[in-house]
Protein backbone atom coordinates (compact mmCIF):
# COMPACT_ATOMS: atom_id res chain seq x y z
CA UNK A 1 0.00 0.00 0.00
CA UNK A 2 0.89 3.71 -0.60
CA UNK A 3 0.16 7.26 0.92
CA UNK A 4 -0.96 9.45 -2.09
CA UNK A 5 1.58 11.67 -0.51
CA UNK A 6 4.22 9.47 -1.24
CA UNK A 7 6.31 9.46 -4.43
CA UNK A 8 6.37 5.57 -4.71
CA UNK A 9 2.38 6.04 -5.81
CA UNK A 10 3.68 7.50 -9.38
CA UNK A 11 4.53 4.05 -11.23
CA UNK A 12 6.17 5.44 -14.21
CA UNK A 13 4.91 2.40 -16.63
CA UNK A 14 1.36 1.62 -16.08
CA UNK A 15 -0.04 -1.72 -16.50
CA UNK A 16 -2.85 -3.21 -15.33
CA UNK A 17 -1.31 -6.41 -13.71
CA UNK A 18 2.15 -5.85 -12.24
CA UNK A 19 2.36 -8.66 -9.78
CA UNK A 20 3.95 -12.09 -9.92
CA UNK A 21 3.50 -14.39 -6.95
CA UNK A 22 6.62 -16.21 -6.26
CA UNK A 23 7.37 -19.77 -4.54
CA UNK A 24 10.89 -21.87 -4.89
CA UNK A 25 10.55 -22.88 -8.66
CA UNK A 26 8.51 -20.81 -10.26
CA UNK A 27 6.60 -17.56 -10.49
CA UNK A 28 2.83 -17.33 -11.74
CA UNK A 29 0.34 -14.49 -12.57
CA UNK A 30 -2.41 -15.30 -10.42
CA UNK A 31 -6.38 -14.66 -11.80
CA UNK A 32 -6.61 -13.82 -7.68
CA UNK A 33 -4.91 -10.75 -7.28
CA UNK A 34 -4.86 -7.44 -8.15
CA UNK A 35 -3.66 -3.86 -8.20
CA UNK A 36 -5.37 -0.43 -6.84
CA UNK A 37 -4.59 2.44 -9.08
CA UNK A 38 -6.07 5.89 -8.87
CA UNK A 39 -9.24 6.66 -11.04
CA UNK A 40 -9.88 10.30 -12.51
CA UNK A 41 -12.08 12.39 -10.73
CA UNK A 42 -12.84 15.50 -13.13
CA UNK A 43 -16.41 14.02 -13.98
CA UNK A 44 -18.73 16.96 -14.73
CA UNK A 45 -21.83 17.42 -12.88
CA UNK A 46 -24.07 16.79 -15.61
CA UNK A 47 -23.55 13.32 -15.70
CA UNK A 48 -23.44 9.96 -13.40
CA UNK A 49 -20.30 7.84 -12.47
CA UNK A 50 -22.06 5.02 -14.07
CA UNK A 51 -22.54 7.40 -17.56
CA UNK A 52 -18.86 9.35 -17.49
CA UNK A 53 -16.59 6.11 -16.07
CA UNK A 54 -16.48 2.44 -18.45
CA UNK A 55 -18.09 -0.15 -16.25
CA UNK A 56 -14.72 -2.54 -17.41
CA UNK A 57 -12.60 -3.00 -20.13
CA UNK A 58 -10.14 -5.97 -21.15
CA UNK A 59 -6.45 -5.15 -21.59
CA UNK A 60 -5.61 -5.42 -25.51
CA UNK A 61 -4.02 -3.06 -27.96
CA UNK A 62 -6.98 -1.28 -28.79
CA UNK A 63 -8.73 -0.43 -25.69
CA UNK A 64 -5.11 0.42 -24.00
CA UNK A 65 -5.59 4.22 -24.55
CA UNK A 66 -9.28 4.43 -23.38
CA UNK A 67 -8.18 2.87 -20.39
CA UNK A 68 -5.20 5.52 -19.72
CA UNK A 69 -8.00 7.83 -19.88
CA UNK A 70 -9.62 7.01 -16.74
CA UNK A 71 -6.62 6.34 -15.04
CA UNK A 72 -4.99 9.72 -12.81
CA UNK A 73 -1.71 10.57 -13.90
CA UNK A 74 0.90 12.34 -11.54
CA UNK A 75 4.27 13.58 -10.88
CA UNK A 76 7.36 13.59 -8.65
CA UNK A 77 8.10 16.57 -7.38
CA UNK A 78 11.62 18.52 -5.32
CA UNK A 79 10.78 20.98 -2.70
CA UNK A 80 13.74 22.41 -0.12
CA UNK A 81 10.81 23.61 1.90
CA UNK A 82 8.14 21.80 3.91
CA UNK A 83 4.95 21.11 2.48
CA UNK A 84 1.31 20.60 4.84
CA UNK A 85 -2.25 20.29 4.35
CA UNK A 86 -4.53 22.28 6.56
CA UNK A 87 -7.96 20.95 7.02
CA UNK A 88 -10.85 22.95 8.24
CA UNK A 89 -13.43 19.80 9.31
CA UNK A 90 -15.80 22.04 7.47
CA UNK A 91 -17.70 22.91 4.33
CA UNK A 92 -15.24 26.00 3.84
CA UNK A 93 -11.62 26.81 3.33
CA UNK A 94 -9.57 26.80 6.34
CA UNK A 95 -8.31 30.10 7.65
CA UNK A 96 -4.88 30.59 7.21
CA UNK A 97 -4.09 34.03 7.21
CA UNK A 98 -1.79 32.95 10.12
CA UNK A 99 0.31 30.44 8.44
CA UNK A 100 0.61 33.64 5.53
CA UNK A 101 1.94 35.90 7.70
CA UNK A 102 4.40 33.36 9.05
CA UNK A 103 6.35 32.57 5.31
CA UNK A 104 3.83 30.41 4.44
CA UNK A 105 1.68 30.36 0.97
CA UNK A 106 -1.45 28.76 -0.13
CA UNK A 107 -0.42 25.62 -3.43
CA UNK A 108 -4.02 24.25 -3.40
CA UNK A 109 -7.46 23.89 -2.07
CA UNK A 110 -9.20 20.64 -1.89
CA UNK A 111 -11.54 17.51 0.03
CA UNK A 112 -10.40 15.89 2.97
CA UNK A 113 -9.19 12.47 1.72
CA UNK A 114 -8.57 9.92 4.63
CA UNK A 115 -8.49 6.62 3.37
CA UNK A 116 -9.14 4.22 0.73
CA UNK A 117 -10.04 0.22 0.89
CA UNK A 118 -9.95 -2.79 -1.10
CA UNK A 119 -11.24 -5.99 -0.39
CA UNK A 120 -8.60 -7.18 2.62
CA UNK A 121 -6.66 -4.25 2.70
CA UNK A 122 -6.23 -0.33 2.66
CA UNK A 123 -3.94 3.03 2.31
CA UNK A 124 -4.45 5.82 4.86
CA UNK A 125 -2.83 9.07 4.90
CA UNK A 126 -1.19 11.13 7.65
CA UNK A 127 -3.96 14.31 8.45
CA UNK A 128 -0.53 16.79 8.13
CA UNK A 129 0.26 15.00 4.34
CA UNK A 130 -0.41 16.89 1.21
CA UNK A 131 -1.60 13.60 -0.14
CA UNK A 132 -5.14 13.91 2.17
CA UNK A 133 -5.86 16.72 0.44
CA UNK A 134 -7.46 16.18 -2.87
CA UNK A 135 -7.96 18.75 -5.62
CA UNK A 136 -10.95 16.73 -7.12
CA UNK A 137 -13.64 14.83 -5.33
CA UNK A 138 -15.59 11.49 -7.58
CA UNK A 139 -17.65 8.78 -5.91
CA UNK A 140 -15.30 6.58 -7.65
CA UNK A 141 -12.05 6.91 -6.35
CA UNK A 142 -10.00 3.89 -7.83
CA UNK A 143 -9.32 1.34 -10.60
CA UNK A 144 -9.17 -2.35 -9.93
CA UNK A 145 -7.01 -4.29 -12.23
CA UNK A 146 -6.71 -8.10 -12.34
CA UNK A 147 -4.83 -10.28 -14.87
CA UNK A 148 -6.63 -8.87 -18.06
CA UNK A 149 -9.19 -6.56 -16.74
CA UNK A 150 -9.52 -3.30 -15.50
CA UNK A 151 -13.02 -2.00 -13.74
CA UNK A 152 -13.51 1.04 -12.64
CA UNK A 153 -17.78 0.28 -11.34
CA UNK A 154 -17.32 -2.33 -8.11
CA UNK A 155 -18.67 -2.30 -5.17
CA UNK A 156 -15.36 -3.57 -3.37
CA UNK A 157 -13.16 -0.72 -3.36
CA UNK A 158 -14.58 1.99 -0.90
CA UNK A 159 -12.95 5.48 0.40
CA UNK A 160 -13.14 7.94 3.15
CA UNK A 161 -13.47 11.57 3.17
CA UNK A 162 -14.20 13.80 6.09
CA UNK A 163 -17.32 15.38 6.55
CA UNK A 164 -18.45 19.04 8.16
CA UNK A 165 -18.32 18.23 11.56
CA UNK A 166 -21.00 20.46 12.20
CA UNK A 167 -23.28 17.78 10.23
CA UNK A 168 -22.35 14.68 12.65
CA UNK A 169 -22.88 16.83 15.24
CA UNK A 170 -26.64 17.62 14.18
CA UNK A 171 -27.33 14.27 13.42
CA UNK A 172 -28.84 11.64 15.69
CA UNK A 173 -26.88 8.21 15.59
CA UNK A 174 -30.34 7.04 16.65
CA UNK A 175 -31.74 7.32 12.99
CA UNK A 176 -29.41 5.71 11.81
CA UNK A 177 -26.77 6.32 9.12
CA UNK A 178 -26.01 9.38 7.35
CA UNK A 179 -26.73 8.63 3.75
CA UNK A 180 -26.22 11.50 0.90
CA UNK A 181 -26.57 10.53 -2.61
CA UNK A 182 -23.93 11.19 -5.00
CA UNK A 183 -24.86 9.55 -8.49
CA UNK A 184 -27.08 12.26 -9.91
CA UNK A 185 -25.04 15.63 -10.75
CA UNK A 186 -26.67 17.83 -8.43
CA UNK A 187 -26.79 15.45 -5.80
CA UNK A 188 -22.83 15.26 -6.11
CA UNK A 189 -22.17 18.91 -5.87
CA UNK A 190 -24.38 19.61 -3.32
CA UNK A 191 -22.26 16.67 -1.15
CA UNK A 192 -19.03 18.66 -2.44
CA UNK A 193 -20.01 22.11 -1.61
CA UNK A 194 -22.17 21.54 1.62
CA UNK A 195 -21.33 18.30 3.62
CA UNK A 196 -17.32 17.62 2.44
CA UNK A 197 -14.75 18.82 4.73
CA UNK A 198 -12.30 21.57 2.82
CA UNK A 199 -8.40 21.43 3.14
CA UNK A 200 -5.45 23.65 1.52
CA UNK A 201 -2.07 22.48 1.43
CA UNK A 202 0.70 25.27 2.38
CA UNK A 203 4.39 25.87 1.18
CA UNK A 204 7.16 27.23 3.26
CA UNK A 205 8.14 30.16 1.01
CA UNK A 206 11.99 31.39 1.56
CA UNK A 207 11.27 34.65 0.33
CA UNK A 208 8.82 35.30 3.97
CA UNK A 209 10.51 33.14 5.94
CA UNK A 210 11.33 34.33 9.59
CA UNK A 211 14.42 34.65 11.56
CA UNK A 212 14.03 33.87 15.36
CA UNK A 213 17.36 34.99 15.64
CA UNK A 214 21.00 35.66 14.52
CA UNK A 215 24.04 35.68 16.45
CA UNK A 216 27.78 35.94 14.65
CA UNK A 217 29.75 32.61 15.08
CA UNK A 218 32.94 32.06 16.61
Amino acid sequence: TQSTGSSGINAEYGYPKQLLICKTDKCTDSADEYSVWLSTADIPDDVTPHDHYPYSERWTDETEDRIKDYVSRCVVCVSDYRLMAVHSYRSQKPDTTHMEKNGWVELYSGFSFIFQKASSYGMGNQMSDHGSCMQYYSPVMTVQATSHEVKWINNMPKTMWIVDAEMVEQHDIYDGPVDLEVGPGADRKRMRENYLGRCVVMHKSAKNRRVLYYAPSG
